[in-house]
């Protein structure tokens, strides 16, 4: 397990939801006016429109229904049918749900944990740029939810959410480097990224900097320090 990484702290990634009461053509406006009431989400729920589209198979629509039920927004909370809700929304590739589907199942929300589905639905999520996504796949594969920790597998999802600018990602890849797990052992590196980190707010970050500066020649400082000051995400 790679002690001290940090995780994603936020469940939820936000997914805009589309004007469902906007204007529709005229095939899909037949299509909502004839889908019997029973088989739609309940009417406390939301709007006619949200509910119709979402049983029409509106990934957007859906994953609002989820969230709905995850929150407890206008229903009683409930996990079992949001997970019903983001399946259908996932299965149709939408990469918000399948982050969060991730995170019930990393987590035991409403099923029984399970590293194995949690990691798939991360990937599912990651490869389409999911930058959330990306970091709580690297930490399942460094943490060994799938057994073994694959810190080589865990160094390349960290670096990826690491370049996107995730300041968690950023502090996990400098741990890596610092031990060499999965990466090479490399002080400056390890040095660059705790301070790339530390530049968007990060003390834990910052602190791990100033003890590895002390580890690093004059010119490995200046070189270093010269790279994070030209560092974009």
């Amino acid at each position: 397990e790679l002690t001290g990484a940090k995780q994603e702290k936020r469940p939820r990634s936000p997914v805009k939801v589309a004007r469902l009461n906007a204007a529709a053509p005229a095939v899909l406006n037949d299509a909502l006016q004839a889908q019997p009431e029973g088989s739609l989400p309940p009417a406390a729920i939301g709007p006619m429109a949200l509910r119709r589209a979402a049983a029409l198979g509106n990934a957007t629509a859906q994953f609002e229904i989820a969230s709905r039920y995850t929150t407890g927004k206008l229903v009683v909370q409930n996990f079992g049918k949001a997970i019903s809700w983001y399946q259908k929304a996932a299965a149709q590739g939408l990469a918000p749900a399948q982050y969060i589907l991730g995170t019930f199942y990393e987590k035991g929300r409403g099923v029984a944990k399970d590293k194995t589905a949690a990691r798939i639905w991360y990937e599912r999520a990651a490869m389409k740029g999911n930058l959330k996504a990306i970091h709580n796949l690297a930490v399942i594969y460094a943490d060994g939810g799938n057994g073994k920790p694959d810190f080589a597998k865990a160094g390349l999802w960290f670096r990826k959410a690491a370049e996107l600018g995730l300041a968690d990602s950023q502090f996990n890849l400098a741990i890596l480097h610092d031990r060499g797990l999965g990466v090479s052992k490399d002080s400056s590196k390890a040095y660059f990224w705790f301070q790339i980190a530390a530049n968007q707010g990060d003390e834990d970050a910052r602190a791990r900097a100033e003890v590895i500066e002390k580890r690093l020649s004059a010119d490995e400082i200046a070189q270093t320090k010269l790279l994070i000051n030209n560092w974009r995400p």
